[in-house]
């Protein structure tokens, strides 16, 4: 890294730390450095105390910060004045550490087995540390154990850091394989983590593209950035939220088209089909879903892109009679009869 990089990361390191608005030493401003300046570009080169000093000189010509020590305290502690400006903006006010805490247990309850490692506490702690936790009264439901949960948010940052990576990954069969991707997406699709992007040709197997890998079946302490491919890496700029605007799911089907799907419900009775169309009108399968009645009858409308995903959910509603398309109605049956063969004494 050169001088000038390193000085810059060292004065966002020194920043965020008097940013909280409390006190902190050297020492720490010397750890906060020496960590930036590794994440920045694999540096382990130390800081001094002595640098820290210029760099405190320095801030406040260049950015016109005003930064105070403690008097009479040892060891010596620095911090923004309250309300005074910092490189990145301003320092938290009091009135708005609470706001921002509850804010932040909020994210933390609804993002149930995502951990961001001691973050939410730590910031918990800087803010206001007797605030009373709203996550106890919320819940979201998550997998217990999920493997590789906690280190969702270590991939969140391989992405926004643009680290292209060497993963093991253990499929639902056969042995481990080595893959080398360009991590460009997080997403959830039925209590489960995927990481999608960009797979590299490697070795002897020369297909690349857009995949995904659940995130539990990557074997986590292989997972290595490749620094060879930092300066070749692929960025597809590719929309992933258009991606998957159209299919249900993670699955995204090659030469797949878009089918615009009827499903045809009885309503007549209160039977089965009533209570089907009911459960699906309150709750949608895909953001395109329309639903409404006609001579005794309920319809719903999907327009998505056929996958694994799709027949699975329409197996869930049993008095649905698929209207339209013919060949999804066809797929879907021939599910169903290799379903019902499986279930027969000759299958045995």
């Amino acid at each position: 890294m050169s001088k000038n990089r390193n000085a810059l990361a060292r004065y966002q390191a020194i920043d965020r730390l008097l940013s909280d608005g409390g006190g902190h030493t050297v020492t720490e401003m010397m750890k906060a450095c020496q960590k930036a300046q590794r994440l920045e570009d694999g540096d382990d080169g130390t800081v001094s105390r002595v640098t820290i000093y210029k760099d405190l000189e320095a801030m406040q010509d260049i950015y016109k910060v005003r930064i105070q020590k403690s008097s009479g305290r040892r060891p010596v502690e620095y911090s923004y004045p309250a309300g005074s400006n910092t490189i990145n903006g301003g320092v938290i006010s009091d009135s708005d550490k609470s706001v921002f805490t509850d804010a932040l247990t909020f994210l933390e309850g609804i993002s149930g087995f995502v951990k961001m490692p001691g973050t939410i506490d730590k910031i918990r702690k800087k803010l206001q540390p007797d605030m009373t936790a709203i996550s106890s009264v919320m819940e979201y439901e998550h997998v217990p154990f999920y493997k590789n949960g906690e280190d969702i948010w270590q991939y969140y940052k391989h992405i926004r850091e643009h680290h292209p990576l060497q993963i093991t990954y253990e499929p639902g069969f056969g042995e481990p394989r080595i893959y080398e991707l360009q991590p460009e997406y997080l997403k959830q699709y039925n209590g489960r983590w995927y990481l999608v992007g960009w797979k590299y040709a490697t070795g002897d197997n020369r297909t690349e593209g857009i995949r995904n890998f659940a995130l539990d079946r990557i074997v986590d302490d292989k997972t290595k950035v490749l620094r060879s491919r930092l300066g070749q890496i692929k960025v597809t700029g590719i929309d992933y939220r258009q991606y998957y605007s159209d299919v249900i799911g993670i699955t995204v089907l090659k030469d797949s088209i878009l089918h615009h799907i009827v499903l045809e419900f009885e309503l007549e009775g209160g039977g089965q089909g009533f209570y089907d169309f009911n459960r699906l009108k309150t709750k949608s399968l895909h953001h395109s879903q329309q639903t409404w009645e006609e001579d005794g009858k309920g319809y719903v409308s999907l327009d998505v892109r056929p996958n694994p995903e799709l027949y699975t959910h329409l197996r869930a509603f049993p008095s649905a009679r698929i209207v339209a398309p013919e060949e999804v109605r066809e797929e879907h049956i021939r599910i169903l009869k290799e379903m019902l063969g499986r279930q027969s004494p000759e299958a045995e």
